[in-house]
């Protein structure tokens, strides 16, 4: 189940994503409807592909020209949906922050670090130059850059990838924001330096008292610092539950399969177990539930229609004709 109404700082209600492509209308995103709580961390995962970075792009109206978008979107009480443009500038930065899975390809290379992060604290905080640089500073000795004074100047291609991580942070919190959407944060940094960002952003949610949309496939990840998980599918959502109840006990197939793929460190395996089959086309979806072709569970019943997302018991909802964990 979603946040309560009256704690909740972000509202999705049947959100949908259309792209018009040369190969025809591809429907990306199919009536996603999830809440996040004040200070709540929601973890949305699923397979590549699934729609997980594209909805929250909707969110922020950040698609590309070929992308339409229905549905509502609420934050902190305000209509998000078609806001204007040189409004949704001021919400953007300020009350809500992203950190974006490609670092480097999202920072300007031809600006300095220092410059970069300066530029969102003088717009959105109205620091002098001055003050803009010391609150830098203050911000990539916070996200644990070393030798940050020497990074002020430097581009991002002179630093590492973790670095590069870091720096994106600290820019996104530039301005206290109220939410922050981390979409795969630590794609293609090492084990280690994986682990020292997940501890940095559990560490800044505590200090900062914001709300998080962490986007990811990892669901190692969102074990560790989620306090829901909401799962995508072919662009649609079949389950949303508390972390723990997810894990515990999955309620969609889907969800299930995700579960037995992952290498567990308690016991020994000579192969993973992957779920069998592909992630149908967008452009190609099954008359009924996207995961029918894939699920040992299914018949006739889950071919009729796509099966809504229904509540099963206090705190999951769940888009399947049998699920697992049926109340």
């Amino acid at each position: 189940m979603s946040a309560p109404r009256d704690s909740a700082l972000l509202e999705v209600r049947d959100l949908h994503v259309l792209f018009d492509t040369a190969e025809g209308m591809v429907h990306a995103v199919r009536g996603v409807s999830f809440a996040v709580g004040r200070g709540e961390t929601l973890g949305l995962v699923g397979e590549s592909g699934c729609g997980k970075s594209v909805t929250c792009l909707a969110l922020l109206a950040l698609l590309p020209g070929n992308g339409r978008v229905t549905g509502e979107v609420e934050f902190d009480g305000r209509p998000l949906t078609g806001l204007a443009a040189a409004r949704m500038d001021r919400v953007l930065g300020r009350d809500i922050a992203m950190v974006f899975q490609d670092p480097v390809g999202s920072l300007n290379p031809v600006h300095t670090i220092g410059w970069q992060i300066a530029e969102s604290l003088r717009l959105h905080r109205g620091m002098i130059r001055r003050e803009a640089q010391a609150e830098a500073l203050r911000l990539l000795e916070r996200v644990g850059i070393p030798e940050a004074r020497r990074r002020l100047t430097e581009y991002p291609h002179q630093l590492s990838g973790g670095m590069n991580q870091r720096a994106m942070i600290a820019m996104a919190l530039a301005c206290r924001p109220k939410l922050l959407i981390a979409d795969e944060p630590t794609t293609a940094l090492d084990v280690t330096i994986q682990a020292q960002i997940i501890e940095l952003l559990k560490d800044l949610q505590s200090e900062f008292r914001m709300s998080v949309v962490l986007v990811t496939h990892d669901l190692g990840i969102v074990a560790e610092i989620a306090d829901r998980v909401a799962v995508m599918y072919a662009g649609s959502l079949v389950e949303e539950a508390p972390v723990s109840a997810l894990f515990r006990s999955p309620a969609h197939p889907y969800t299930a399969g995700l579960l037995a793929s992952m290498p567990r460190i308690d016991r020994t395996a000579e192969s993973l177990n992957p779920i069998e089959g592909a992630v149908p086309s967008l452009l190609d979806m099954p008359p009924g539930c996207a995961f029918e072709p894939r699920c040992p569970r299914a018949d006739t019943a889950c071919r009729a229609a796509p099966p809504p997302l229904l509540r099963l018991d206090a705190g999951r909802r769940a888009a399947c004709v049998h699920p697992l964990a049926a109340p």
